[in-house]
């Protein structure tokens, strides 16, 4: 027998002793198995009437919590509705009254502008009406008078010639006041 002959027998016997205790495993997991199924059994068994009872409570508790869950997540689900409606109506609120806040100041700033324009239209009017006014009269002045030159003396036609009037008396001469000194001048200081 060769050293592969032992060799392959020893590998049989470890394989042989490893099946072996996994059958003894597998048969004392099978025995734990039916041990319990045969408690289950025995615990169902001897209050059979009422755990049927039990457990037709709990369905219908189970069913109760279930539609008292559906009403309370559709109550929510309204109440953010609402909420959401309200928050919209608020922003539609506060947009409208912006609008009407940017509105009246457009048209403020609009009436300021045109108010503007007319007080300028109306200083330019001015402006032109004072230098047309200057310039009329700078050529008025400019200008000779033809009325100063067109008329001649006219000769006194119907007054008669009378002597020359004597005076009668001469009038006494006013004494000029005299003047100071210190009047005219001006103090060095």
């Amino acid at each position: 027998m060769g050293l592969t002959n032992r060799c392959a027998r020893a590998n049989e016997t470890v394989m042989s002793v490893k099946d072996e205790f996994g059958d003894r495993l597998g048969a004392q997991a099978a025995a734990k198995k039916a041990l319990l199924e045969k408690f289950r059994a025995k615990a169902a068994g001897g209050d059979a009437g009422k755990a049927g009872t039990d457990s037709a409570a709990e369905q219908r508790e189970a069913a109760q919590r279930q539609v008292a869950e559906r009403e309370a997540a559709e109550k929510a689900r309204l109440a953010q509705i609402a909420e959401r409606q309200k928050v919209r109506e608020e922003r539609a609120a506060r947009e409208a009254e912006e609008k009407k806040i940017r509105a009246a100041k457009r048209q403020a700033e609009a009436e300021a502008l045109a108010a503007a324009e007319r007080a300028e239209r109306a200083r330019l009017d001015a402006e032109t009406a004072a230098a047309a006014d200057r310039e009329r009269q700078k050529a008025e002045r400019e200008k000779p008078k033809p009325e100063m030159k067109a008329k001649a003396p006219e000769p006194k036609a119907a007054a008669p010639k009378a002597a020359p009037a004597k005076p009668a008396q001469p009038e006494p001469k006013k004494p000029e006041p005299q003047k100071s000194e210190s009047k005219g001048k001006k103090k060095k200081k």
